[in-house]
């Protein structure tokens, strides 16, 4: 018995805006990455395209329950769907997943069309949470004068072909530009550049020029129409775009150049204030108070769980049977305090919001244990006490123990 994908009405804007991509990122029918893959996720449909470069994922409107996995629509089938949806707005997709393979079936106000659709391992689309933690450097600017600056810079002296095309570089400038350069020397042209001014974020003086394909960049960028896009320029080298129902992630031509972050990188994603020898950091509602130990190449994190704590045999016992269920991170009795605590490289400070994340998630709520042997603290204050201020917070002694 198959179980088909429950017909859906798809807009015509939406197939035209999926198809246009296809259509300018080239994406094929064969291959690891045959078409464009059509997926759910809370009952929004989610189309990604996968070239070289880029991974692109568009979100598209709610509705379409039923499908069971994410299947690849050949790029023949979506141009079909999108010239069949015109005459009347929108067409009809049924999925159907049968023993021997998905079938597509689409139907339009005056044609219908039936297709096979291959089989091919699935991608995990682009989330925007995926697109801000690691980043460097942010750069809002709006679509349409980014993409008549990247159409400008791109245009070639003479037709070429598309394994001939020059990689753009791209950099951002201290003093808030975007720059872009093609060197058009090898095809009877001269260098081209030009730059663009934009509001910027993080370390900028940090970045490094990168060589990106100048048509994917064109191509996502131009469905952005007024709306301002994000550039997160990320510590992996490659960048991410988000703006409307567009998400993107771009790798440089060449391959990746790994630039690791410095702590201030990570830093101006969260709220966050210097207070003396740590720095307190607040992560979904939880303080969380760093101590870097330059000497020793780590950084500390630590939460503080409870206080006024006394000594006893039973809260040894009890600590050493939490800190057995703890795969990174520990809790420690210092003085009258307790605190959750995770060390983290200074050469790895990349996973530092992820190491972050699982203390505040995972490790803080161990906490609970503790109300027996002493006050116990949420979120950086005493649970039957008001806010703390910053004087409340721990020190470090001489030797950068928690006080």
């Amino acid at each position: 018995m198959t179980k088909p994908f429950t017909d859906s009405l798809i807009s015509w804007s939406e197939l035209d805006a999926v198809a246009t991509l296809a259509n300018a990122l080239c994406s094929g029918d064969t291959g690891r990455h045959p078409g464009v893959q059509l997926s759910l996720s809370h009952g929004e449909r989610r189309w990604t395209l996968v070239t070289p470069y880029a991974v692109v994922t568009l979100v598209g409107e709610d509705g379409g329950h039923g499908l069971e996995r994410p299947v690849w629509v050949p790029c023949s089938a979506l141009f079909w769907a999108a010239e069949a949806a015109q005459a009347g707005d929108a067409c009809s997709f049924r999925v159907e997943h049968t023993p021997d393979g998905d079938v597509l079936t689409l139907a339009g106000v005056t044609a219908s069309g039936v297709f096979e659709l291959p089989a091919a391992p699935a991608v995990e689309p682009v989330s925007t949470s995926a697109l801000l933690p690691d980043a460097v450097a942010d750069v809002r600017v709006v679509g349409h004068e980014l993409s008549r600056a990247l159409r400008a810079t791109a245009r070639s002296p003479r037709p070429v072909r598309p394994d001939e095309r020059p990689p753009i570089a791209v950099h951002v400038e201290e003093h808030g530009s975007l720059s872009f350069g093609v060197d058009w020397e090898p095809f009877g042209g001269q260098r081209a550049a030009l730059r663009l001014s934009v509001e910027t974020d993080g370390n900028v003086e940090r970045l490094r020029p990168l060589q990106f394909d100048p048509w994917a960049l064109a191509s996502v960028t131009e469905l952005f129409g007024k709306e301002e896009i994000c550039i997160s320029f990320r510590a992996d080298s490659t960048i991410s775009l988000d703006a409307g129902n567009v998400r993107a992630v771009f790798s440089p031509v060449g391959g990746r150049v790994v630039l690791p972050p410095t702590l201030s990188d990570v830093l101006v994603h969260y709220r966050h204030e210097y207070c003396g020898a740590y720095i307190a950091v607040w992560v979904d509602g939880a303080k969380v108070r760093l101590v870097q130990f330059r000497d020793e190449g780590f950084l500390r994190a630590s939460i503080e769980l409870a206080r006024s704590v006394e000594p006893s045999s039973e809260l040894l016992e009890t600590l050493n049977s939490l800190n057995s269920r703890i795969g990174r991170g520990r809790l420690v009795h210092v003085r009258d305090r307790i605190y959750a605590t995770v060390e983290v490289p200074d050469d790895d400070l990349v996973r530092l919001p992820e190491v972050l994340g699982r203390l505040v998630d995972e490790v803080a709520p161990l906490g609970l244990a503790l109300a027996p042997f002493g006050r116990r603290v949420v979120g950086g204050r005493v649970v039957e006490d008001g806010p703390l201020t910053a004087e409340d917070l721990p020190g470090t002694d001489g030797r950068g123990e928690v006080a």
